[in-house]
Protein backbone atom coordinates (compact mmCIF):
# COMPACT_ATOMS: atom_id res chain seq x y z
CA UNK A 1 0.00 0.00 0.00
CA UNK A 2 3.09 2.34 0.14
CA UNK A 3 3.18 1.99 -2.84
CA UNK A 4 0.01 3.14 -3.42
CA UNK A 5 0.31 6.05 -1.56
CA UNK A 6 3.31 7.70 -2.85
CA UNK A 7 2.06 7.38 -6.79
CA UNK A 8 -1.20 9.19 -5.29
CA UNK A 9 0.90 11.73 -3.31
CA UNK A 10 2.97 12.23 -6.60
CA UNK A 11 -0.33 12.65 -8.33
CA UNK A 12 -1.75 15.40 -6.25
CA UNK A 13 1.26 17.08 -5.16
CA UNK A 14 3.63 18.00 -8.39
CA UNK A 15 7.08 18.96 -7.98
CA UNK A 16 7.24 16.11 -5.05
CA UNK A 17 9.86 13.90 -3.74
CA UNK A 18 9.17 10.27 -3.04
CA UNK A 19 12.11 7.42 -2.47
CA UNK A 20 11.27 4.15 -1.24
CA UNK A 21 13.82 1.58 -0.20
CA UNK A 22 13.04 -2.32 -0.17
CA UNK A 23 14.76 -5.00 0.18
CA UNK A 24 13.65 -8.34 -1.82
CA UNK A 25 14.45 -12.03 0.21
CA UNK A 26 14.84 -15.33 -1.43
CA UNK A 27 11.72 -15.82 -1.54
CA UNK A 28 11.45 -12.67 -4.03
CA UNK A 29 9.18 -11.27 -1.23
CA UNK A 30 9.19 -7.06 -0.47
CA UNK A 31 10.56 -5.70 2.51
CA UNK A 32 10.48 -2.29 3.13
CA UNK A 33 13.51 -0.13 4.79
CA UNK A 34 12.79 3.07 4.28
CA UNK A 35 10.88 6.38 3.23
CA UNK A 36 11.59 9.53 2.34
CA UNK A 37 8.77 12.53 1.37
CA UNK A 38 9.43 16.12 0.24
CA UNK A 39 6.33 17.94 -0.30
CA UNK A 40 6.48 20.22 -3.47
CA UNK A 41 4.47 23.06 -1.75
CA UNK A 42 7.09 22.46 1.41
CA UNK A 43 9.90 22.90 -0.88
CA UNK A 44 8.73 26.37 -2.68
CA UNK A 45 8.00 27.77 0.92
CA UNK A 46 11.85 26.84 1.78
CA UNK A 47 13.30 28.39 -1.16
CA UNK A 48 11.04 31.64 -0.88
CA UNK A 49 10.33 32.38 2.77
CA UNK A 50 13.24 30.54 4.76
CA UNK A 51 16.05 30.96 5.65
CA UNK A 52 19.09 29.13 3.61
CA UNK A 53 20.44 27.01 6.94
CA UNK A 54 18.87 23.40 7.22
CA UNK A 55 18.07 21.65 10.75
CA UNK A 56 18.06 18.48 11.38
CA UNK A 57 16.48 16.38 14.29
CA UNK A 58 16.04 12.55 15.12
CA UNK A 59 14.80 10.29 17.49
CA UNK A 60 14.47 6.30 17.87
CA UNK A 61 11.41 4.50 17.91
CA UNK A 62 11.12 1.77 20.79
CA UNK A 63 8.38 -0.61 21.23
CA UNK A 64 7.59 -2.91 18.16
CA UNK A 65 8.90 -0.74 15.92
CA UNK A 66 12.24 -0.04 16.18
CA UNK A 67 14.27 2.62 14.15
CA UNK A 68 14.90 5.84 13.70
CA UNK A 69 12.56 9.28 12.21
CA UNK A 70 14.90 12.11 10.98
CA UNK A 71 12.96 15.12 10.26
CA UNK A 72 14.64 18.42 8.23
CA UNK A 73 13.16 21.68 9.64
CA UNK A 74 14.27 25.03 9.36
CA UNK A 75 12.93 28.90 10.74
CA UNK A 76 10.40 31.14 8.93
CA UNK A 77 10.25 34.32 9.12
CA UNK A 78 8.48 34.57 12.83
CA UNK A 79 11.20 32.29 13.79
CA UNK A 80 8.79 28.66 13.69
CA UNK A 81 9.28 25.96 13.00
CA UNK A 82 9.16 24.98 9.07
CA UNK A 83 9.46 21.25 7.75
CA UNK A 84 10.81 20.34 4.78
CA UNK A 85 11.49 16.88 4.86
Amino acid sequence: MIMDYANELLNKNPNSSVKIDVDTNANRESIFKSLYICIGSLKRGFLYGCRRVLCLDACFLKGPWNGQVLVAFDRDANNEMYPVA
